[in-house]
């Protein structure tokens, strides 16, 4: 497996050995269907991502109102969304997986990571999730939410499909039942203080000023794709 051996590469630089090899604990599983080979003429494919703007927006209520940044990711955020209202039939992999026989055929009742509508059905349902915890969609634009108390804001949260930048008031009575109730309805991961949003770290300094950074990024860019 591909993916196992460079994991195991960047195992070995980190660790600066050349003794690790490519074994299973190494890899990272994923369900993926081959969307590739379904007809999606007919089938809506676009869903919302957080543009810029809107990410210096939440870093700048952050430092404005000194409040500590925290960032969520979605754990198999696409199988956490509704599910799908069309037949969708899957074969088995080969080799199969444990328990499977190859002429094994999957009827799909989840959203997939690969289908063309996948991403569009995960931020219906985190956006009815936030609703339902009583933030509002704003008008700067569908991947931004708000939270407020009696008028006065208590937190912002901006989405990109399943990574979550967010700051607010950790004190407000509000802000922490609303949030209580959206973790309760989307399993997540949560950061504080020093997260990472779309290949970016952030981090707060003690006076609340915003500190971003691509440097791992970069480097793991140049480390596997090296210019020449």
């Amino acid at each position: 497996n591909a993916k196992m051996r460079l994991k195991a590469e960047v195992e070995k630089r980190k660790n600066n050995t050349s003794k690790i090899r490519a074994t299973a604990d190494l890899a990272k599983s994923r369900l993926v269907a081959q969307g590739c080979q379904e007809d999606t003429r007919h089938i809506r494919g676009d869903s919302p991502t957080a543009p810029l703007p809107r990410f210096h927006l939440v870093c700048s209520v952050s430092a404005l109102m000194r409040w500590v940044i925290g960032s969520a990711d979605g754990v198999t955020a696409y199988l956490q969304a509704n599910g799908i209202d069309r037949l969708l039939i899957l074969a088995c992999p080969n080799p199969p997986p444990p328990g499977c026989k190859l002429d094994d055929l999957f009827v799909a009742n989840r959203s997939i990571y690969g289908t063309k509508d996948a991403g569009g059905a995960w931020w219906k349902w985190l956006r009815e999730c936030l609703l339902k915890s009583g933030f509002v969609e704003s008008d700067f634009g569908r991947c931004l939410f708000l939270l407020f108390d009696s008028g006065i804001l208590a937190c912002i949260l901006d989405s990109h499909v399943d990574d979550l930048f967010y700051v607010a008031d950790r004190d407000n009575a509000t802000f922490k039942k609303s949030f209580a109730i959206f973790v309760t309805l989307i399993d997540l991961t949560n950061h504080d203080m020093d997260v990472s949003f779309l290949a970016r770290r952030i981090w707060q300094d003690d006076s609340f000023n915003i500190h971003i950074s691509q440097v791992e990024s970069a480097a793991n860019i140049g480390e596997h794709n090296p210019l020449r």
